[in-house]
């Protein structure tokens, strides 16, 4: 038996840092994120267990969402804009392109997204409430994660694009202009979206047994009431 001196030690504060630096790096080069709760469920796990929970899924999907998101985006908006008489396209019609790209991004990924919710939510549970379906009903709750990052795609493309004018009218061209509209546009869009992202959840995380659900409903609706009421 290793004495207490002799065990090797795992400093969670320095990888826990690296961690999240990583994570705002990635926020801001792809300009996109995952929902808050996801992120911070991460986190929280990097500090408890000295790994990341499902941490496979999370990068397939994103990147997954990204490449079918920005290239079905940038296909369409490239049929649009050469009839266009303009420079660039209203942000009414990108907000259209983005919203529309976004639901069908998400839509393909969504598996993926199902089962790093259920290893995340399993995390510090008793054996007993551990799921033997972990990779059936896959696709519960595509429809509110659809409808969810359609509103958030389609949302963040005019306070994004006023932000970074005004800032560019009032600062010149600097690089903290893009950042700043982008946390401006992420808080706008994250702020709409949350009841969707509520419901998502709950449904991705159910039990096919009721008797394991802390909350059984029988719709959207029915599922926001309880949440609330309980």
């Amino acid at each position: 038996i290793l004495s207490s001196s002799s065990k090797p030690k795992y400093n969670y504060t320095t990888k826990a840092s690296e961690f999240i630096k990583k994570e705002l790096l990635s926020a801001i080069i792809l300009s996109d994120c995952l929902p808050c709760s996801t992120r911070l469920a991460m986190v929280l796990v990097s500090f408890t267990q000295g790994k990341l929970i499902s941490f496979a899924e999370a990068l397939d999907g994103k990147l997954g969402y990204l490449a079918v998101r920005n290239s079905l985006y940038k296909f369409i908006y490239d049929m649009k804009k050469p009839v266009k008489p303009t420079n660039d396209l209203s942000h009414r019609e990108k907000g259209v392109i983005a919203g529309f790209s976004g639901g069908v991004a998400t839509a393909v990924v969504h598996p993926l997204e199902t089962i790093m919710v259920r290893k995340i939510g399993e995390v510090g549970r008793p054996a007993k409430f551990h799921r033997a379906d972990m990779y059936s009903r896959l696709y519960n709750g595509v429809w509110a994660n659809v409808v969810r990052m359609a509103l958030f795609n389609g949302i963040m493309i005019w306070p994004y694009d006023v932000m970074k004018e005004k800032l560019y009218v009032t600062f010149g061209d600097i690089w903290p202009n893009r950042i700043v509209a982008l946390a401006v546009a992420s808080f706008v869009g994250l702020g709409t979206t949350l009841l969707f992202d509520v419901i998502k959840t709950r449904q991705m995380f159910a039990y096919s047994d009721p008797h394991l659900n802390r909350l059984n409903y029988k719709n959207a609706v029915d599922l926001v009431t309880k949440a609330m009421l309980n």
